[in-house]
């Protein structure tokens, strides 16, 4: 079963892909984005709280995967989910 099955829907989202000016960490694995590395900014509103993260590039795959097969994920969710 995927959690966002028994999450509430995200009010907005804003995707952008970005370019490391400083070294980051991935929401999803903890793994640092270095200075330089593409990753992804996601911001809104979840659960009525404004909230921001940064993922790396090997766990957006994943995102996409869970959005197409499961209709969405949660953040900081995506590896139980997988």
């Amino acid at each position: 079963m995927c959690m966002i099955d028994e999450a509430e829907q995200s009010g907005f989202n804003i995707t952008e892909t970005r370019l490391a000016r400083t070294e980051k960490k991935c929401k999803e694995c903890l793994r640092s984005i270095r200075k330089g590395e593409q990753y992804f900014y996601d911001s809104g509103v979840w659960e009525g709280k404004w909230f921001h993260c940064s993922t790396c590039q090997h766990c957006n795959i994943a995102k996409e995967w869970l959005a197409r097969e499961c209709g969405g994920f949660v953040y900081g969710g995506v590896a139980a989910d997988l």
